[in-house]
């Protein structure tokens, strides 16, 4: 499969300016060698069913690799660009898919059906483009950036987080607060390790009621909202210090020498959760992505066939839904299934000052002639 990329790439031109009857050059620095992007993939797996259809199995194994990839640079502006746009990279992604489903009850009143799925992705940067030094940075949400390495993901978070000692604790400065790191590090990773649901189907007559739960493990979220709320001290996890008025940060100090002693200095509350949760500290402010959710509840009604004798009708159905209805996770912001916007790109793993997620409730009336 080929793709390609956004009109005016590939030569010189000129772009309207706000100023009237006047034009601007390009900022990006054109190519005309592109090589179209393409992305080989393979797949197999098997299908299974089993006693009279009452058991169903479905698996899937597949692996897909991009290369040629349309990438988009910075560049010195001295070079006269703020950058250029290349060819290159390869991304490879595998993965697995398990789907089984059955019918445990199968009586002439009552029905009751379900089907499970599993699914896991590997996704790997195989290479990057020429000239790029180390890593590519995808995208960036505050100041959390998406920075694909050779060996790692295109979902891989960076970004500041504690200067720790070699037995893992947070090192304090002289004032007693957090000591500011000299480079950003690896946080964590946007992807899930796995996603999974389970849908249940129950029959009575001519009542049907179907419910999907679904759900992600692993994964890391950074909150801005979450850094806003906590610098402020706004939510219930900010209570250590609010009657004292100040806190000692659990950690340790460097010595002169070199070793390690606890902190013991004392710092007004406001201060502590000021530097603790400042907003450049994405480890302070990233959570587990692990969720799972109430996806969707229907109860569905089907008039008898008797009733529309002489009505011109088949068939004739009512159904009530609510979807998105209840969450269970630890993340703390509202709803963990989420992204930032940063322009028109959509950024995994990044929570932008979300709004509370809605849940939605509805009817559907289906007739048949």
């Amino acid at each position: 499969v080929g793709n390609d990329t956004e009109p005016y790439k590939t030569q010189k031109y000129y772009g309207q300016s706000a100023f009237p009857s006047s034009a601007q050059t390009l900022t990006v620095l054109y190519n005309d060698h592109f090589k179209p992007e393409i992305t080989t993939s393979f797949e197999t797996g098997f299908e299974i069913r089993m006693f009279k259809n009452r058991l169903t199995a479905d698996a899937t194994v597949y692996e897909s690799v991009t290369k040629n990839q349309i990438i988009d640079i910075p560049m010195d502006f001295s070079t006269g660009y703020s950058g250029a746009v290349l060819n290159g990279g390869k991304v490879r992604n595998r993965g697995i898919e398990l789907t089984l489903g059955g019918k445990i009850i199968d009586g002439d009143n009552f029905k009751w059906n379900a089907t499970t799925n599993w699914s896991r992705n590997w996704n790997k940067v195989m290479e990057l483009p020429e000239g790029i030094d180390g890593q590519q940075i995808i995208g960036t949400g505050g100041t959390a950036s998406i920075i694909a390495k050779v060996g790692g993901t295109t979902s891989a978070i960076y970004g500041f987080g504690f200067v720790r000692s070699p037995e893992g604790q947070i090192v304090y400065d002289n004032a007693g607060l957090p000591a500011y790191p000299e480079e950003i590090q690896y946080i964590g990773d946007a992807s899930p390790k796995w996603k999974a649901g389970l849908t249940n189907s129950f029959s009575i007559g001519n009542f049907t009621m179907n419910v999907t739960i679904d759900g992600q493990y692993g994964g890391i979220i950074y909150s801005q909202t979450h850094h806003k709320l906590s610098e402020q001290g706004k939510l219930n996890s900010n209570n250590m210090g609010r009657e004292t008025g100040f806190i000692i940060g659990e950690g340790v100090v460097q010595n002169a020498d070199g070793s390690y002693s606890p902190n013991t200095k004392q710092v007004k509350t406001a201060d502590w959760y000021t530097r603790y949760y400042r907003r450049a500290n994405i480890e302070s402010n990233s959570f587990d992505a692990s969720f799972g959710k109430l996806r969707e509840i229907s109860l569905q009604y089907n008039l008898p066939k008797r009733w529309l004798k002489n009505t011109g009708l088949q068939s004739l159905q009512f159904s009530i839904f609510g979807r998105d209805l209840a969450t269970v996770s630890d993340f703390p912001i509202y709803d963990p299934e989420t992204a930032a916007l940063n322009g028109d790109t959509i950024l995994p793993g990044i929570e932008m000052g979300q709004m509370p997620s809605p849940a939605t409730y509805g009817f559907n009336l289906s007739l048949t002639l």
